[in-house]
């Protein structure tokens, strides 16, 4: 695995976690959603109440997933910048939180260091090479 590779694990489950509270969002109005009757309906049973707890059920073991990934990606991020900051170059640790912590982009990060991105660009490129040999090898 590559130091970039390594790094972006922090953006593909922040991605993944999302995504999942999309889901949940979903089944939550899903599970919740109701229709009226109109004065002199009968209510039959029927399926649909199996199925308002089916989704019930999957609602709450999908919350249950997203906390577990969410604790996953506090610890995987807490590993990570403690790696990041092993490296003795603060522009380097700096580039690599913004752009693998915070999820800023080059332009962004420089703007924010006040340097022209190509520049931002060659100290991520050693930035990353650091971070292969010191944490990685």
């Amino acid at each position: 695995m590559t130091a970039k590779e390594y790094l972006r694990q922090i953006g593909v489950l922040d991605t993944k976690i999302n995504r999942r509270l999309k889901q949940v969002e979903e089944l939550k109005e899903l599970a919740t959603a109701t229709g009226s009757l109109a004065p002199g309906d009968r209510v039959q049973s029927s399926p649909a109440g199996d199925r308002m707890s089916s989704t019930v059920i999957k609602w709450i073991d999908m919350e249950h997933e997203v906390t577990r990934m969410i604790d996953e990606l506090i610890d995987l991020k807490n590993q990570i910048i403690g790696e990041i900051h092993q490296l003795d170059d603060q522009r380097y640790i700096r580039i690599l939180e913004m752009r693998y912590i915070d999820q800023e982009t080059f332009e962004q990060i420089a703007v924010t260091m006040h340097m022209d991105i190509r520049h931002i660009f060659r100290l991520h490129g050693y930035a990353l090479q650091e971070f292969s040999q010191r944490i990685l090898s």
